[in-house]
């Protein structure tokens, strides 16, 4: 008999595979040393995984794509991309929302879901919990955990289980909560128990999504979380999320302590929920947010995201895209405020003038990048503001993207002169 592989091989292995879910699945039933080698990378992001589509399509969306492209090819192109979009079971995707949903739950609750029959010793199969699930949860998003609770609820309807105002009735026996809201109650319970949570997202954009070497979509969003998508529920994962916020539980408020990324794309308004995690975040290192909101809270909203910027000790990764104005103070905050953290500076579909480009004077900083910007001002980068660029001194930056709109390129290339200039790290052009 062959001796079986030492835990320091298989690591490597399983997370050589971490982006297959197909792959994870049947590591973990090769055996015990497989099982624990392979389990904590399966269940960091599980609602991910269970999204994530099983028949990826090549050169749906490219990484050229951009995000309000992308948006359009979800919004206005959805009916036609019947072709083309995943081919996933959704009875199979209910199921398996389900039995993730109780997993967690039986962590907590095994006894009261079996005594509310809510789950049956088949479902269960008579096992004891083998792992802690809430010790491995990494990553969380709000819509996919949203969509995970909708494919639950349509599960328990479709299969006669119960109905909707049934389950919701007897979770919050469970719970011992009056709110009415299965959701919310759901919601609450991953925020209390998530206690090595270290990145929470609210991704409409589903950038969290990545791009093979070919340019393909390598995890590919199943079709129904599109779907949920296009009924905009964001509004209500909004005032969830704003409702959590304000409790003063301490497991939820140390879950937001605790957090060292947040992904914002969502379209929704999200003044008090930046209000909110700036009061309770202030250990974020990675922060991608979108500023698009209607102009009648466009001034508030981003005033909340430079309270958040300020907030954070140790701000390393920035992204901000599709922000149309304000870009000014936003990039002040960073400067005055990050300076000696802030390493990477990325912005999306973002209006950007002459009297900016000081605000790049980041000693530290190691990659900038401008997608898809659009130059804001009539007048190029000319003489007015050239004792401004003599002081600009990037000594550490070793990666330069600057990529504007067609019909900005010859302000981007100046832009970029500019920039390489101040570089001196930088030897390729």
């Amino acid at each position: 008999m062959s001796k079986p592989l030492p835990l320091e091989i298989i690591h490597p292995i399983v997370l050589y595979l971490k982006d297959d879910k197909k792959s994870l699945h049947s590591c973990l039933l090769v055996s015990r040393d497989w099982c624990r080698g392979t389990v904590n990378i399966l269940w960091e992001q599980p609602f991910h995984f269970l999204y994530t589509c099983n028949n990826n399509k090549k050169n749906i969306i490219t990484s050229s794509t951009s995000l309000s492209n992308l948006s359009n090819l979800y919004n206005t192109n959805y009916n036609s991309m019947n072709n083309n979009k995943c081919q996933c079971s959704e009875k199979k995707r209910q199921l398996q929302a389900t039995n993730l949903l109780i997993t967690y739950l039986s962590i907590k609750y095994n006894n009261e879901l079996i005594e509310k029959n809510i789950i049956t010793n088949i479902m269960t199969k008579g096992e004891n919990m083998m792992f802690n699930y809430f010790e491995f949860l990494k990553s969380l998003d709000l819509l996919e955990l949203y969509s995970a609770i909708q494919d639950w609820i349509q599960w328990m309807n479709i299969n006669k289980s119960m109905n909707s105002s049934i389950l919701n009735s007897k979770i919050n026996m469970i719970f011992n909560k009056e709110y009415p809201s299965l959701k919310y109650n759901i919601f609450e319970y991953f925020f209390t128990y998530s206690l090595k949570l270290k990145l929470l997202s609210f991704d409409e954009e589903f950038i969290l999504r990545k791009f093979d070497n070919n340019n393909n979509y390598n995890n590919y969003p199943c079709s129904s979380l599109i779907k949920e998508k296009l009924r905009d529920n964001s509004w209500h994962i909004y005032l969830i999320l704003n409702n959590l916020l304000e409790l003063k539980n301490p497991e939820i408020k140390q879950i937001f302590i605790n957090l060292s990324e947040l992904v914002f794309t969502t379209k929704s308004k999200k003044i008090q929920s930046l209000f909110l995690i700036s009061k309770n975040c202030h250990n974020i290192q990675k922060l991608i947010i979108r500023i698009n909101c209607d102009f009648r809270n466009l001034y508030d909203e981003t005033n909340q995201l430079i309270s958040l910027i300020e907030s954070q000790q140790n701000l390393i990764y920035f992204e901000l895209i599709e922000n149309r104005t304000y870009t000014n103070e936003i990039l002040k905050s960073l400067k005055e405020f990050q300076y000696n953290s802030l390493k990477t500076l990325i912005l999306k579909d973002v209006f950007i003038s002459k009297d900016d480009i000081i605000l790049f004077n980041l000693k530290i900083l190691q990659e900038l990048r401008f997608n898809r910007c659009v130059y804001s001002n009539n007048n190029r980068f000319n003489d007015e503001k050239k004792n401004d660029w003599v002081d600009l001194w990037l000594p550490n930056l070793k990666h330069l993207e600057v990529d504007f709109l067609d019909k900005y390129k010859e302000e981007s290339n100046e832009l970029y002169s500019i920039l390489l200039r101040s570089s001196p790290l930088i030897s390729n052009i």
